[in-house]
């Protein structure tokens, strides 16, 4: 007789899943909507509500006790997708593409990497500490392109946030390759052997 039995799924998981695909769908308005004056106000709006959801779905993924690897996935989504539209904003707005290059690539490198698996575990796992201080300054910057509204108050201010989240990217980055380093080369490695 074929089996009935269902997943059992935790009440809250739909919903913390439903946050984390409401942070892409902001991302996509703020995109369509960032570079154009007169959404302005909607623009800010829009930006901060998902740099909350970002909060929000991790909070009541871990007091539902409903995480799961299709959360994870969504999270991670939403995450990166919010922070290569910070950068392309930023570098639409005047900062250093260098510095926006950077917070970029760092974003992609580690979303490749943890599609490696060597050993049961992902080439670079994630770090909420790490992930936290790279983004911050990004996210922070970009709220201040967003308020100074091509006035220049706070230029200065957006320019340093970026040259310090492009420092904290690149170094982040760096250091990870060094301390997998053995893992990395075995991964690359391992594909060259018959």
């Amino acid at each position: 007789m074929p089996s009935t039995a269902r997943t059992a799924t935790r009440p809250g998981t739909l919903t913390v899943q439903l946050v984390s695909v409401t942070r892409v769908l902001l991302a996509l308005i703020f995109v369509s909507i960032g570079l154009q004056p007169q959404y302005t106000a909607l623009t800010l709006l829009t930006f901060v509500a998902a740099m909350l959801t970002d909060v929000l779905d991790g909070v009541l993924a871990r007091r539902l006790k409903c995480t799961s690897r299709a959360g994870e996935a969504l999270d991670l989504l939403g995450d990166k997708f919010l922070t290569l539209a910070s950068g392309l904003y930023g570098a639409a707005l005047g900062m250093p593409l260098l510095a926006c290059g950077l917070i970029l690539l760092r974003e992609i490198a580690l979303t490749t990497a943890r599609t490696i698996v060597v050993d049961r575990r992902a080439l670079l796992p994630p770090s909420r500490l790490i992930g936290s201080l790279s983004i911050l300054p990004t996210r922070i910057g970009t709220i201040m392109l967003i308020v100074d509204g091509g006035t220049g108050r706070y230029l200065t201010w957006s320019l340093g946030l970026f040259w310090i989240a492009a420092g904290v990217a690149s170094t982040t980055l760096y250091w990870r390759i060094w301390r997998e380093r053995r893992l990395i080369l075995r991964a690359f490695l391992e594909d060259q052997m018959p």
